[in-house]
């Protein structure tokens, strides 16, 4: 979830023309991630502090110019230390794929970087990590709701570098999905408790992560036969050996 990551605000420091057709709020849900690139390449790339100058003082008035837009077409930037700064309000459409339905309902995840530049590892490291908050934040159908700008429209962006990096981490499954064994909480419960054995009447798990909560990934390794409940035996293992889940507070990741 994205209340999981440190996220810092650097909307304070955007100029905004409260004014441009750009700054309204979106219709319908978000159902989808883009990632995004700079293009050509970044001088500051690799140093924070002008990484910020290249989103605060040349990419905000090159939008707003060339777009009309209300300021950066962005929702987050992922910097060179692994930092994520969130940069437009969520509830807010952006001008940022060329495509009606990319604009109107994925959040826009750019990096500061350009040409052959390349992410550092704690830079992807933290895009992934954000991009994987996304899909739990917002109950996305997995790592298929993300999306490079140019599977929207015709352009490079996210480059050369980027682009096989998504479709790597895209493509690669997480542990268990290849056996339809990954899971998510379901939103409409309270928290599930994790047994010691397919039952409710073996005792919780004696440890800090006893219960999951809605949007919780279960990388299962097995699904057992257990006490019935509501007509459903099966019970999800976890991988970690920690313990049970009930199948009916589960929602299978596709």
């Amino acid at each position: 979830m994205l209340a999981d990551l440190e996220i810092h605000d650097l909307r304070p420091r955007l100029k905004v023309n409260p004014g441009a057709k750009s700054r309204r709020k979106r219709v319908g849900n978000v159902t989808g991630a883009t990632l995004h690139y700079n293009g050509p390449a970044v001088a500051g790339a690799g140093t924070p502090a002008r990484e910020i100058r290249q989103l605060v003082d040349i990419d905000v008035p090159w939008q707003q110019k060339s777009l009309g837009a209300d300021s950066l077409m962005y929702h987050f930037a992922v910097l060179s230390d692994g930092s994520i700064h969130q940069t437009r309000d969520l509830d807010l459409i952006a001008w940022h794929c060329r495509h009606r339905d990319g604009n109107e309902h994925n959040l826009a995840v750019h990096l500061p970087l350009g040409g052959m530049q390349r992410p550092s590892a704690r830079q992807w490291d933290a895009t992934v990590a954000l991009l994987d908050g996304i899909i739990a934040e917002y109950d996305l159908a997995g790592r298929s709701a993300v999306k490079g700008h140019l599977e929207w429209a015709a352009t490079e962006c996210p480059g050369p570098v980027l682009m096989p990096r998504l479709r790597e981490w895209r493509d690669g499954a997480p542990r268990g999905a290849e056996s339809g064994l990954m899971f998510r909480i379901r939103r409409d419960v309270s928290a599930a408790r994790v047994r010691t054995a397919p039952s409710r009447e073996s005792a919780v798990a004696l440890d800090g992560r006893a219960r999951m909560f809605p949007g919780d990934v279960l990388d299962a390794d097995a699904v057992e036969i257990g006490e019935s409940i509501g007509g459903e035996r099966r019970w999800a293992r976890r991988r970690d050996g920690l313990g049970y889940v009930h199948l009916s507070l589960l929602t299978p990741m596709r």
